[in-house]
């Protein structure tokens, strides 16, 4: 009883304040019994066009009345209701407000425990709306059938310009469906697919697609467990693409022998020498690539001719190709 007084309260608070155009109520429990009156509150509401329910608890229950209600209000712009415990109750309700709603332009259902299944509902999702233009589905639960699912619904998609897929688990088929789905969309800008494991395949997979598509300007591959192979047909089709301005990608170097090399911790895209060669060479002939970032957790490194280590801290290295020049930062 006090966590659902707890969670009336703070909806009671939401909708003496509606009259703003930004709501933003994080870390309350709202729960799902606190999102309800919230949603009937916000069905009528003309002013509020952007909200944050981020980590609130709402649960499924809350989710659905969250979605029920924005079938009818065609105000609300961005809404974040990310780390909620939505699952696939919530997951199928937003899929289905998906359909219908012409307005929602920013969605984030981050760390909703989302699966292979809620993703298979919302590519369908994908595939009707038109408007949504950036979708945060990150550190969720899509595995490599999810993968699938997500990428088919890309391929139909034409309006979505930013997506984020990182900290999942799509893996080799997945992979190949989101690869393949880059071929065919042309309104994608944007896509994170770090923390995935998208490994020898799937990074070959992603290489292929850069050399055809030319609407992505940002996309970071970091930690994907790339292999050499990988890294030399990524910088192949880096030096043909003429979209891409900014990549991010984290490499495990410790084999390399250059003049410092590196001992970077495993897991990352162990691409070797001469898969950085490679990729190098195709950032220096890429004429609108701005910015590679190269993120970095190093533990110690080793100066050719020497054989003592020093220890190092982590840091993030950014290369400018247009300036020549290297910005390390702690």
């Amino acid at each position: 009883m006090k966590f659902l007084f707890t969670g009336l309260t703070a909806a009671s608070f939401l909708v003496r304040n509606l009259g703003e155009g930004s709501l933003k109520m994080r870390h309350h429990y709202l729960g799902g019994q606190g999102t309800k009156p919230l949603a009937v509150a916000l069905k009528e509401n003309t002013v509020c066009e952007e909200i944050d329910l981020s980590d609130n608890y709402v649960e499924g229950d809350g989710a659905s009345a969250l979605a029920k209600m924005l079938k009818e209000n065609m105000f609300i712009v961005n809404l974040n209701i990310s780390n909620n415990f939505m699952r696939s109750i919530g997951a199928h309700a937003f899929a289905e407000m998906l359909e219908v709603n012409t307005t929602l332009k920013t969605l984030s259902l981050q760390g909703n425990q989302l699966s292979d299944n809620d993703a298979l509902r919302l590519s369908e999702a994908l595939r009707a709306n038109m408007s949504l233009s950036v979708l945060d589905l990150s550190h969720n639960n899509f595995g490599e059938l999810g993968g699938v699912y997500l990428g088919n619904g890309i391929a139909g998609n034409i309006g979505l310009a930013d997506i984020d897929l990182s900290w999942n688990g799509i893996r080799e088929k997945g992979a190949l469906s989101i690869a393949k789905a880059l071929q065919k969309n042309s309104s994608l800008e944007t896509l994170d697919l770090s923390w995935n494991g998208l490994g020898h395949t799937g990074g070959i997979a992603i290489a292929q697609a850069l050399r055809v598509n030319k609407s992505l300007r940002v996309l970071d591959i970091s930690n994907n467990r790339l292999t050499t192979e990988a890294g030399k047909k990524l910088g192949q089709a880096i030096g043909k693409n003429e979209a891409l301005e900014t990549l991010l990608v984290s490499i495990d170097m410790m084999h390399c022998s250059l003049l410092i090399t590196c001992n970077y911790q495993m897991g990352m895209n162990p691409i070797g020498y001469e898969g950085v060669d490679a990729m190098l060479k195709g950032v220096a002939t890429n004429p609108s690539l701005k910015l590679i970032g190269i993120e970095v957790s190093q533990t110690a490194f080793t100066q050719t001719g020497t054989s003592g280590q020093t220890p190092y801290e982590s840091y993030t290295c950014i290369w400018c190709p247009y300036t020549q020049h290297i910005t390390a930062k702690e």
